[in-house]
């Protein structure tokens, strides 16, 4: 996993089961860096104890169900990759040492929450143990500790999933030496960091991350609904999208014929309120609005000021009316001066490291809960004259 140049920002641990989706797991990969170079832990180091820490910046579904996380050390480096935010299929099994360094430890997730898992001791000392030359460079000491693999229980009802960044991540080492016997403590980071080795240079280095999800619909309306096409579904964690394809947008160029006036164009997307059991699957708070061109690419729709885009824009949900509206005046102008050719569009939550280029989708590093919408409407107003 050595020297990824997209660097990922955040991450989503947990289980949950939700009543239109289904069961989501998510796990993560990860590799450390030592948080000083080089680094020496003086005369025979013991470690009295070891935590993984993490802090949520958000969580979907029930905060208060219990947990039980599964910390392992990797057995191998997974190669660079700057498409792998997220990975359905990747699957670690043979990739890591069978010892649970988290011994099962249980724990809920909550928003602004930190989470202390302590660490098998055994991990602490492998680390103490590293010599001076292993402990010298970034590339030394990965290929001493190849990194940890984090996963839960899957459970068979409710559950939450909980997103955290990188950089609130930390692996830390409380330990003492026979020169001082009061503890000390050392710190493992897994954000990309500036570090400086023994020589003085110092260098920008990329950790890989690597967020995976494993995903049932089984008896789900997603899997009942989708054959029809009376309903689109989204939701991020379990990376699904809603496609929206404008047929007859082509007519619109002789039935607004200039001298126009164009008022405004939104896009209204009504949801469905019934298939919320209740208020743990909350509607995502944005949603994002790309184009697709005849690649399969998404492309990011400009709104009113040139430079701003409707996908952060304009998309925020109304709990009064139960819909989104967006605002796509810009885009509708534009293509009546034939400008914009774009007829197919993706409806999306608002995620993290959203790239509208044809890097895949980052769906599920932000928390939006499963929500199913209805036929989408666009309303133009404008005068002729």
């Amino acid at each position: 996993m050595v020297g990824d140049p997209q660097t990922v920002t955040y991450s989503v641990i947990g289980s949950m089961k939700d009543p239109v989706f289904g069961l989501c797991n998510a796990s993560f990969l990860v590799e450390p860096s030592q948080s000083s170079f080089p680094a020496s832990f003086g005369t025979h180091p013991v470690a009295d104890s070891v935590f993984l820490r993490f802090t949520f910046d958000a969580v979907t579904g029930d905060t208060n169900a219990m947990h039980t996380f599964h910390v392992y050390q990797l057995s191998r480096s997974y190669p660079a990759d700057t498409d792998s935010v997220y990975l359905s299929s990747l699957r670690p099994e043979g990739s890591y040492f069978p010892t649970d360094l988290a011994h099962g430890y249980t724990a809920s997730l909550a928003p602004f929450r930190t989470l202390s898992i302590p660490l098998d001791t055994s991990l602490g000392n492998h680390l103490l143990g590293a010599d001076s030359a292993t402990m010298s460079t970034v590339s030394s000491f990965l290929a001493f500790f190849k990194g940890l693999y984090v996963n839960t229980d899957s459970v068979s009802s409710g559950g939450s999933l909980g997103v955290f960044r990188f950089s609130s991540l930390s692996l830390d080492v409380i330990y003492h030496n026979n020169e001082n016997a009061s503890f000390q403590t050392f710190s493992y980071k897994f954000a990309s960091t500036v570090s400086e080795d023994a020589s003085g240079t110092k260098g920008l280095h990329n950790l890989n991350c690597i967020t995976m999800f494993s995903h049932n619909y089984g008896n789900t309306p997603v899997l009942s609904s989708l054959s029809t096409g009376e309903r689109a579904f989204i939701h991020g964690p379990n990376g699904v999208a809603a496609r929206i394809v404008f047929k007859d947008l082509a007519s619109l160029r002789t039935k607004i014929k200039a001298p126009y006036s164009l008022h405004q164009a939104i896009l209204v997307i009504k949801t469905d309120s019934t298939l919320l059991a209740s208020s743990l699957y909350r509607f995502p708070s944005k949603l994002l609005f790309a184009a697709i061109d005849e690649n399969g690419q998404y492309r990011k729709i400009e709104e009113t000021t040139p430079g701003i885009f409707s996908a952060t824009l304009s998309s925020t949900y109304s709990s009064l009316y139960g819909e989104y509206t967006i605002n796509i005046t810009r885009y509708i102008n534009d293509y009546l001066k034939s400008s914009q050719q774009y007829t197919e569009f993706i409806l999306l939550p608002f995620v993290i490291n959203y790239n509208a280029y044809g890097r895949e989708i980052s769906s599920g590093l932000f928390m939006p809960a499963g929500t199913a919408i209805k036929k989408p409407v666009l309303k133009i107003y404008y005068n002729t004259f």
